[in-house]
């Protein structure tokens, strides 16, 4: 574990150091002693000595002195064992601290479990929150400012008017939003308040946040420096990773359902509160053509979210899925068609979705319309059902054996006889057996049309008001050795 000159400077406040640090960061991995030749100083150590030997000033004289690069912990009345000892002591516990984070991480241990193990590194609050704003865990809350600790002690979130504060970064710079790094924010009219927050992340999706307050520079500098790893480990929490937690953001939501996992009931409950379902919902994947493309997927996601429409989305196995409901279809495939990058990317639509008990079928359904075609484009997975359907029979050496005996009558008396019964009967039921619309098809008097079919009863046998015997020879006339998955592609 690598540590900065801010971590150093917590585990030597016994010495009440001087700290002069200009620009943390955690690159050290070791301690060495001072020497003459300084121009060897690698940041990637801490190096250790007198004082005096560093500066003339005689206030110094008994002092030891940590430096690197541009920073310095200067540390009165202390001696070079003992001083070196805490800086050892100092790797090791947090070594320790990041080894018991990954172990519990790798448990899918609960954020609380994973958040007290982080305050043996951090001082200060330290809260974990869901997307919707709710505190899953904090500690050290009696030492937030008391506007907050209110807000968390009687609706469990910051507050509205919290949350809708002006915040500034520390060059000053407003921001309305916390990021997926940790930044260091404060209200712009109260620099003594501030917070190190930071999106939480699974999978490439937003599933919380963390804020750890910080009462002096130094500790704001060290939860910058935490806080990065420590809400790696804090991501991969139970709450928000486990299907039966009350806890996941949407996209997570949607994904368990593509995964045949059962979320839980105010889960549910999340997602179609931020997802417009009426009056069905139809689900979308977004495939790049070719080689799978991750950018052009991340850039894909990050302009749905961007969207005004309630639809959710997220990133599964090499798709981008979409869910939304009927009312939203038009906008979200309109704006799909605006992209530049439409031409690399295929989408497939599902047939309608009434439960999300559907979902995982929804999505075969989408990426068999996306597989349908090797091009780009909009596909809709029922124009291209059917032939599918059809080809599959027609693929099976056994369907050309079990077709309906009545075609092969027909066609054998067609050829004796120089008649066309056999496409009568394809256009009386392409016709949905209506013989007045079949008679002008075939540009014959009605008349004409009723003897041939009652000459093809005659000769077949056929009962034309059987719904089954129907459908079996509509099959039979459909199949063929060159079925393909063409949308349309049917007698």
């Amino acid at each position: 574990m690598k540590l900065s000159m801010s971590m150093l400077a917590r585990a030597l406040v016994k010495y009440e150091p001087e700290i002069h640090i200009l620009r943390d960061a955690a690159t050290i991995r070791g301690v060495r002693f001072l020497s003459d030749d300084r121009k060897k100083y690698a940041l990637e150590y801490v190096y250790i000595g007198e004082a005096s030997g560093y500066f003339q000033d005689q206030r110094y004289s008994d002092a030891m002195i940590l430096v690197s690069g541009e920073n310095q912990i200067i540390c009165h009345s202390s001696e070079m064992e003992p001083l070196l000892n805490d800086i050892l002591s100092a790797f090791d516990d947090y070594s320790e601290a990041e080894e018991r984070l990954a172990m519990a991480a790798s448990r899918q241990a609960p954020a609380a479990e994973i958040v007290e193990i982080a305050g043996n590194v951090i001082d200060g609050p330290c809260l974990v929150f869901d997307m919707r704003g709710q505190l899953i865990y904090g500690i050290h809350r009696e030492f937030l400012p008391e506007r907050i600790r209110l807000n968390l002690q009687n609706t469990g979130t910051l507050g509205v008017e919290n949350m809708s504060q002006v915040l500034v970064d520390e060059r000053g710079e407003v921001r309305h939003d916390i990021s997926d790094e940790p930044l260091l924010l404060h209200p712009r009219d109260n620099d003594a308040e501030c917070a190190v927050s930071m999106y939480l992340t699974t999978e490439g999706e937003r599933v919380g946040y963390m804020m750890i307050f910080s009462e002096n520079e130094n500790d704001a500098r060290i939860a910058l420096q935490c806080e990065k790893w420590i809400g790696g480990f804090l991501s991969r929490a139970r709450e928000f990773t486990d299907s039966a937690s009350d806890h996941l953001a949407p996209p997570q939501v949607l994904r368990q359902f593509l995964e045949g996992a059962q979320p839980s009931r105010l889960a549910i409950q999340r997602l179609m509160s931020e997802t417009d379902t009426q009056p069905y919902m139809v689900l979308m994947a977004v495939k790049s053509i070719g080689a799978r493309n991750d950018t052009v997927h991340h850039l894909l996601m990050a302009d749905l979210k961007r969207m005004p429409m309630k639809c959710t989305a997220c990133e599964y196995q090499d798709t981008v899925v979409i869910l939304a409901g009927q009312r939203v279809e038009a906008g979200v495939l309109s704006f799909f068609r605006s992209q530049r990058w439409l031409g690399t990317l295929a989408m497939g639509v599902s047939m309608p979705v009434h439960h999300l008990s559907e979902l995982a079928v929804a999505y075969e359904q989408a990426l068999f319309a996306v597989n349908a075609d090797t091009s780009g484009g909009i596909r809709r997975s029922s124009d291209y059902a059917l032939a599918f359907l059809l080809r599959l029979i027609s693929e099976n050496k056994m369907s050309a054996f079990l077709r309906h005996p009545a075609i092969s009558v027909l066609e054998n008396y067609d050829v004796k006889n120089r008649t066309d019964l056999l496409m009568t009967l394809k256009t009386y039921l392409q016709q949905s057996c209506s013989q007045n619309r079949t008679a002008e098809a075939l540009h014959v008097h009605l008349n004409s049309l009723k003897y041939r079919l009652r000459r093809i009863v005659e000769l077949t046998g056929l009962n034309l008001h059987d719904s089954e015997e129907l459908l079996y020879l509509q099959l039979s006339l459909r199949i063929g050795p060159r079925a393909s998955i063409e949308p349309g592609n049917v007698c």
